[in-house]
């Protein structure tokens, strides 16, 4: 699971390892990978999952 900006940069790597089927929860505290508070804005989730790719848009407000 990755986070990108509306510019398609990479923003965070939130999931990056292969997991047993089942349901997870993943909690996002609003910095980069490099520790930094990014700001309100639109950010695109992509997970892959079984060969699949699941994009969800959210919003972040400070």
């Amino acid at each position: 699971m990755k986070l990108y900006d509306v510019s398609g940069r990479l923003v965070r790597s939130l999931v990056d390892e292969a997991m047993a089927s089942g349901a997870y929860s993943v909690r996002w505290s609003g910095h980069d990978d490099a520790g930094k508070s990014v700001a309100s804005g639109t950010y695109f989730m992509r997970l892959v999952a079984d060969g699949e790719i699941r994009l969800k848009s959210m919003v972040l407000i400070r």
